[in-house]
């Protein structure tokens, strides 16, 4: 066998997947166009007929939504352990 298992990095896009269906249809918009199409500010400002400050923010508030939806994939395996056993 080739050692690499697929698995955990699908597992990982579910979970972005669903954090991303948590946000606000215009964040969404945006996090999706600029942080995973390449789009630039402009570009997106652009497609999306708003202002480029509206595309900064929308995407500051997006990121700071999917940072604390998704902080404990930045962990080690073993957090999810200590997650386990708080509280």
């Amino acid at each position: 066998g080739s050692g690499s298992d697929p698995t955990p990095r699908i597992d990982t896009a579910l979970v972005v997947e669903r954090a991303l269906m948590q946000l606000p249809v215009e964040q969404r918009a945006v996090v999706v166009a600029v942080d995973m199409q390449g789009y630039s500010v402009a570009e997106t400002a652009r497609l999306l007929g708003i202002p480029e400050g509206t595309v900064k923010s929308r995407c500051s508030r997006a990121r700071a939504k999917l940072a604390k939806g998704l902080e404990y994939l930045v962990h080690d395996a073993t957090a999810a352990d200590r997650l386990g056993g708080a509280g």
